[in-house]
This record gives C-alpha cells, sequence and structure tokens, in this order.
C-alpha cells in the first residue's frame, strides 16, 4: 500500500535525527563536544550556575535533561509512528487525528528547526513532514 509506505519512510527521519540528538547529548554528559557552546568558560558557567527558578539544579544539569526530553520526544513520534504504521495503518487510516497528527508534529518540528535550530533537523523533518502528508492524501485515495 502506497499509503504505509510513505509513512513508513516519513518516520525515517524522526528517528534517525532523534536517536543522533540523544547519542549526541549523552556524548555531552561526560565529554562536552557537540550540543554545546562553543566557549569551554560558557560551558564551566552553565555547570556551575543555578537557575533562577531554583538553586536545585544547574543550568548545564537544565541543558543536558532538556536535550535528553528533546531528543526522545523526536524519536518517540518517529519510533511511534514506525510501529503504528507497520502493524495497525489501517487504525491511522481510520482516525482523523492520528493520520494528521503526523504531518502536523513533523511540521511544527520544521518551524521550529527554521526559526531556532539548523538545517539538518530542518531538513529532516520537512522530509517527514512531506512523506506524511503525501501519506495521508494517499490513504484518503486508498492508494
Amino acid at each position: 500500500m502506497v499509503a504505509q509506505t510513505l509513512y513508513l519512510i516519513g518516520s525515517l527521519p524522526l528517528i534517525i535525527l532523534g536517536a543522533m540528538h540523544l547519542v549526541f547529548t549523552l556524548k555531552d554528559r561526560t565529554k562536552p563536544r557537540l550540543i554545546v557552546p562553543r566557549s569551554a568558560e560558557m560551558i564551566k558557567d552553565m555547570q556551575r550556575e543555578p537557575l533562577r527558578l531554583t538553586d536545585e539544579t544547574t543550568m548545564w544539569r537544565a541543558w543536558i535533561g532538556f536535550n535528553i526530553s528533546h531528543s526522545m520526544a523526536v524519536l518517540l513520534v518517529g519510533l511511534g509512528y514506525f510501529y503504528l504504521t507497520a502493524r495497525y495503518f489501517s487504525v491511522i487510516q481510520q482516525d482523523i487525528i492520528f493520520l494528521w497528527a503526523a504531518p502536523a508534529l513533523s511540521c511544527i518540528f520544521a518551524i521550529l528547526s527554521k526559526c531556532f535550530w539548523f538545517s539538518r533537523p530542518l531538513a529532516g523533518s520537512l522530509i517527514s513532514t512531506v512523506f506524511f502528508t503525501l501519506g495521508a492524501f494517499a490513504s484518503y485515495l486508498r492508494l
């Protein structure tokens, strides 16, 4: 089925981006080199500076935690849609929320990438958006 294949392909960039982001962030916990400021002094400042919100954490710990949760969310959307598409695509096709949440979420990731991140997540998010959207329309056409 064409629609199912398009959804499977649309899931892949999110899985790849989420997994890479998670691995990079976990590596940064002990050896900050990838998703961190270029300035070693800034990293040291982040490691010792508490948040205004609370003294219970530092900017560094909040940064690492945010990046882990962010990558897991992208990974969950990708893996979730890959699994649901592979096993239960008829459920996705029969539910307008499931059908259009994938293109909507990947489009939101693309907008966030354009506004706040950089070109690689933008490209991956746009690829997912295109494939999910084509898959949703193909589903309506029963392709």
